[in-house]
């Protein structure tokens, strides 16, 4: 199978416009409109092999309680 090269390019641009959402949507983990310091929490949860609602849930707990430490 031979791919012409506007396929090709094609093929390019719809895998950079996916990888750009998919680092887009990682930024705010817990859908609350910012990226902070819960979001960091529940990515690293999450990159430790944690299932998202238990990191949503722990990492909205330790940001209550960094925030009490202020």
């Amino acid at each position: 199978m031979k791919i012409r090269l506007f396929q090709l390019r094609q093929i390019i641009r719809e895998a950079i416009e996916e990888i750009a959402s998919s680092k887009k949507a990682d930024k705010d983990a817990n859908d609350d409109g910012e990226n902070d310091f819960e979001d960091v929490m529940i990515a690293r949860m999450k990159a430790s092999g944690m299932d998202k609602e238990d990191a949503i849930e722990k990492g909205e707990k330790a940001a209550k309680v960094a925030a009490k430490k202020k």
